[in-house]
């Protein structure tokens, strides 16, 4: 498989990895803790919905479905966050806000899971999301341009409106 490497797609990875708080650099690695240094901030559903743009309903959905492990409870019942349980949730988000799908997801999860030590197999997952992700963005590079070329031949086309009062254009 040959690896593409576009310039925008690091550019997005890099500035996606800076939007981590630096804790998780050293503590997590956005989908396994090291479980003596796991960062408890022990929140509350509604905090880590707010904080992640992600409903109730989808963070629930999340879990009963295997996205995430089973998130502990408070004395109360209710969900209690870790850090990690937050980094994996901020990590599934990325992946579904660049397309990848929830079946895909799943697979992903599910290794990590099931057999922490099959890394290759979870990088190569990111990998083809990743040739997707870079033909999306090739499509609507393509698509700016367009969008692009048809707005410098409307600025043309009033230019001679105000140039030519009789003149007529249809586009």
């Amino acid at each position: 498989m040959q690896k593409l490497h576009n310039p925008y797609i690091l550019q997005v990875i890099v500035s996606l990895l800076l939007s981590v708080p630096n804790f998780f650099y050293k503590r997590l690695d956005l989908e396994r803790t090291l479980s003596s240094k796991v960062i408890f901030m022990d929140t509350d559903i509604r905090q880590v919905a707010a904080r992640t743009g992600l409903s109730v309903h989808t963070l629930r959905y999340y879990e009963r479905n295997g996205l995430l492990e089973p998130v502990n409870r408070g004395s109360n019942g209710h969900r209690r966050y870790s850090a990690a349980d937050i980094a994996r949730i901020e990590f599934l988000t990325r992946l579904r806000a660049t397309g990848m799908p929830i079946r895909q997801m799943q697979q992903f999860a599910t290794l990590l899971r099931e057999n922490p030590e099959a890394i290759s197999d979870r990088r190569a997952i990111l990998e083809a999301h990743e040739l997707e992700v870079q033909k999306r963005i090739a499509e609507l590079q393509q698509n700016l341009k367009v969008i692009q070329w048809k707005i410098q031949h409307y600025q043309e086309i009033e230019a001679q409106q105000t140039s030519s009062p009789n003149y007529s254009a249809k586009s």
